[in-house]
């Protein structure tokens, strides 16, 4: 059964950016772990794919 993995994790990044932006400065994390398991199954994926996750998670970063 194939997956659509990098649309579940581009969902999820946008869900938590938002619950992010809605928190004041001082009780925003410092640093934020994702973490992703897989079986290793094909990616059916349709709206996000690899670079858009890779440029978004970048993103982040360079917010701090």
């Amino acid at each position: 059964m194939a997956r659509r993995m990098y649309d579940v994790m581009g969902h999820r990044l946008l869900d938590l950016e938002t619950s992010l932006t809605a928190l004041p400065d001082g009780q925003r994390p410092r640093c934020i772990i994702f973490v992703v398991i897989t079986g290793s199954e094909e990616n059916q994926s349709r709206k996000f794919g690899r670079i858009r996750l890779t440029r978004m998670i970048q993103a982040r970063k360079q917010l701090g």
